[in-house]
């Protein structure tokens, strides 16, 4: 039975995220936002010149990597330039462009407040456990650090979560015409953002085939919703991917174009034949992620830690007590979690085998292609790249919690260990927000990289 979460709490939770976020924006300083110069030069060309770009324009070819994002999807970046412009009729000033692009990632992180009070309102028995789910997603310092500079991680991370609320939304109510329109829609954003997300538009199809299957819909039916779902993701997303194959002699996706750019853009170490990669030098999958090689680096503690929060170009951790914290719970949350999805499927009770086993795939995938994509291309364990993996796995978490603070321990009742968690987990993100990434992202002297300056005053 669908409950119904407080008004007060879906629409003020959106509204303090959304504070916490822009305040990041306003603060943080280009200088500390990972990859955030490479992908601004592809709205501030677009704004500048008023048409996309190649993906080999000198304008935006950044002169170390030799490669700009517009080959790869940037929707962001496309919905910021509706910023920017906005912005640049009132003012001039390039910080305030800057913020202004920004604004997409903000929104983003908002949205996904309320994205994640949807899927809590069908998916838990209790308001407790909504909002559980919720601070678990929206209040991870590194969720928060994402959504508070130009990036496509949080908002693919936004069409992730409304990508499954209309999995569950579907199977529930039996796969309405307007619900595989939206599902479609929101498979063709996902498409238009980030590669590492690509796993929920796999699992979409898994989803859908599992679910009409136990409905036992007839064939003309099935088809008849794949049709609307196809069309509708076509509709957003196919354009891109056909101008891509048109520009790049048939590479629809751009990756074999980018990789022939840096070959022969890229400074002598970073062309990819010349690389430091696993790959280059030789390395095998077990050597190089278990063996001595990269043993200082650690790559499952980096991108584990960093998935938490790391802020900057990995530069500013948190206290190793504070990662601890947030093991045991996740460690906790997601181990019982399971146990009690199984227990509860096995029960016949509304826990879905088709729902655990894709939401363990979409935790699974990201993590797979950023192992391949240290292995094969640049060896850079970090969270960000594991970012789409956010809330099947807190979804997973909340249900073992959930199940957990049912138990009684003598005359000790359990039930108030979730409102418990939401306090340590809201006060481990006020320490990592307020004393960690906000003094330590912040610089006076320059909003935007010299850099980036020199590239606007030169190339505009």
């Amino acid at each position: 039975m669908k409950i119904k979460l407080n008004p007060y709490i879906k629409w003020g939770g959106m509204l303090l995220v959304f504070c916490l976020c822009i305040y990041g924006a306003y603060s943080i300083s280009m200088g500390n936002a990972p990859d955030e110069e490479m992908r601004y030069q592809v709205p501030y060309f677009i704004l500048e010149k008023g048409y996309l770009p190649y993906g080999n324009e000198e304008a935006i070819r950044n002169a170390i990597w030799g490669f700009s994002y517009a080959y790869t999807p940037y929707l962001p970046s496309l919905i910021a330039v509706g910023f920017m412009k906005l912005f640049s009729i009132f003012t001039t000033s390039q910080s305030l462009l800057l913020f202004s692009a920004r604004l997409v990632s903000v929104f983003s992180g908002a949205f996904t407040w309320l994205i994640c009070c949807k899927i809590g309102e069908r998916l838990f028995k209790k308001q407790t456990q909504i909002v559980l789910f919720a601070t678990l997603v929206c209040f991870l310092p590194q969720f928060i650090f994402l959504s508070s500079y130009l990036n496509n991680d949080s908002f693919a991370v936004m069409v992730s979560g409304f990508i499954i609320y209309l999995w569950i939304k579907g199977e529930q109510e039996n796969w309405q015409y307007k619900d595989c329109v939206l599902l479609g829609v929101s498979i063709g954003l996902c498409a238009l953002t980030y590669y590492n997300a690509y796993g929920f538009i796999l699992c979409s199809i898994f989803f859908y085939g599992f679910s009409v299957r136990k409905k036992q819909m007839n064939w003309k039916e099935i088809w008849l919703r794949v049709g609307i779902i196809f069309i509708s993701g076509f509709l957003v997303a196919g354009w891109f991917f056909i101008r891509n194959m048109i520009l790049h002699s048939g590479d629809m996706l751009g990756m074999k174009t980018m990789y022939e750019d840096g070959q022969i853009f890229a400074m002598d170490p970073y062309k990819p034949t010349n690389r430091n990669t696993p790959k280059n030098l030789g390395l095998d999958f077990y050597t190089t992620f278990f063996g001595t090689y990269y043993a200082p680096i650690n790559w499952f503690k980096n991108s584990y830690t960093s998935f938490i929060g790391v802020f900057g170009f990995m530069a500013y951790r948190l206290k190793d007590w504070v990662y601890s914290i947030y093991t045991i719970i996740f460690g906790a949350g997601l181990l019982s979690g399971i146990i009690f999805w199984i227990k509860n499927v096995k029960r016949n009770r509304t826990a879905s085998w088709n729902l655990l086993l894709n939401l363990l795939l979409c935790i699974f995938i990201p993590i797979a292609l950023s192992l391949y994509y240290s292995y094969m291309t640049d060896f850079q364990p970090q969270g960000r790249y594991v970012m789409a993996a956010l809330i099947p796995l807190m979804i997973i978490i909340t249900y073992g919690v959930s199940g957990i603070s049912e138990f009684k321990v003598g005359r000790f009742n359990l039930q108030w260990l979730i409102i418990f968690l939401i306090g340590v987990y809201l006060i481990l993100f006020g320490y990592a927000y307020w004393l960690v990434m906000i003094p330590s992202c912040l610089d006076n002297k320059s909003y935007l990289t010299p850099n980036m300056l020199n590239i606007i005053f030169e190339k505009y």
